[in-house]
């Protein structure tokens, strides 16, 4: 019975101590993976690159930061606006509802210098003018201010007398609402004698027009001529330099019975006073042209809005353009000569820059483009 005791018990020690050792190899080994030197390394190597990559775009971020605030100092400082690229085309009708703001001024120059004399179909040259003058002036909106000048009617075409011919440009019809009674017997006096002082008549329009700025009156000339200028004087630019002033005057020319160089001159000077060339042969076909002119001052009023609004756009891409080239000068400046950018943020600045340039230079031509459009459906 002992016997059979102490082999249970001894089976019971065996066992136990089996059970010990397992569990303890447990402990060791679960203890073992956990600070082994090598599973650290190998764990921790992942985040390790991350940290880094992390920190390397919160570097670039900062530097893109700074940069944008150097070119934001720029921009600031140098830029300018560019909301007025675009210019104002007028796009006048004839009922004339896009100028009833405007008061109309006109200053109609008659030819009566010695080419004037010979006859077409039995009638001078400057009695034809003249009778289409009159049915010119009587047929105009009685809106319309209206002054007469005529030249080459004193002295004569000899060499003796080109200076007092020259010298001798003379308004008969003071600027006025039209008294066709007044207007007729001033101009029935005309004769064809002298020499053709086209600039200075020209510069006499303006002198009278000269407290009528352009940006509240409509002022047009309508010159009446067969022939170029013969007293030394440039019509051409006159007329460029009247229409440029601030009365923005208009220059219509009908070139009567003329052609060649003199031809050539007319046409230069209403192309270059902001107007429209008229070329008539013969009686029937100056009395149609005027006609068509003085209806309504349709032509005219279309012709000025037309001109006006040429100058607008024109102007106004001019004056875009210069601001961005003196931008672009001021910010290339900033950029390397006067410090204000960063040794490290000059090329990002810089390229900046190149795309905004180049946006502004679209949006200009873009402009323009779009008001030449406007006008050429305006006419």
């Amino acid at each position: 019975m002992k016997k059979m005791l102490f082999l249970i018990l001894a089976t019971s020690v065996i066992i136990f101590s089996g059970c010990g050792a397992k569990n303890s190899s447990t402990v060791e080994q679960k203890t073992t993976s956990e600070t082994s030197p090598e599973i650290n390394s190998a764990k921790n190597t992942a985040p390790v690159a991350d940290t880094n990559t992390a920190s390397a775009e919160n570097q670039d971020l900062s530097n893109n930061t700074k940069c944008d605030a150097e070119y934001d100092a720029l921009i600031s400082k140098y830029g300018k606006t560019y909301e007025d690229c675009y210019g104002k085309v007028d796009t006048a009708t004839c009922d004339n509802k896009n100028n009833t703001n405007k008061k109309k001024n006109l200053v109609l120059i008659l030819d009566s210098s010695g080419s004037m004399a010979p006859k077409i179909g039995g009638k001078s040259k400057i009695e034809i003018a003249k009778e289409a003058a009159l049915n010119f002036v009587k047929n105009l909106n009685e809106e319309v201010n209206v002054s007469i000048i005529a030249y080459g009617h004193k002295g004569s075409n000899s060499a003796s007398d080109k200076a007092v011919s020259c010298a001798g440009i003379e308004e008969i019809y003071w600027l006025d609402k039209i008294k066709l009674d007044v207007i007729t017997s001033k101009v029935s006096l005309l004769q064809a004698t002298g020499w053709t002082p086209i600039a200075d008549s020209l510069q006499k329009a303006s002198d009278i027009l000269a407290k009528y700025p352009g940006d509240q009156y409509q002022n047009s000339v309508l010159l009446i001529s067969d022939g170029e200028e013969t007293c030394g004087g440039n019509p051409v630019s006159k007329a460029k330099e009247l229409n440029g002033n601030n009365i923005k005057l208009i220059t219509n020319v009908i070139g009567f019975n003329v052609g060649g160089t003199a031809e050539s001159q007319l046409k230069n000077i209403s192309q270059n006073g902001g107007g429209v060339y008229y070329s008539a042969r013969s009686s029937e076909e100056l009395n149609n042209v005027m006609n068509k002119m003085s209806e309504a001052t349709c032509a005219i009023n279309k012709v000025n809005a037309n001109s006006m609004s040429q100058i607008s756009v024109t102007n106004s891409h001019s004056s875009c353009t210069l601001k961005l080239g003196n931008e672009s000068t001021n910010i290339s400046l900033g950029i390397r000569l006067r410090n204000e950018v960063s040794d490290e943020c000059q090329k990002y600045v810089s390229d900046k820059y190149d795309e905004r340039h180049k946006s502004i230079e679209d949006q200009i031509a873009e402009a323009y483009n779009e008001g030449q459009k406007k006008i050429d459906q305006a006419k």
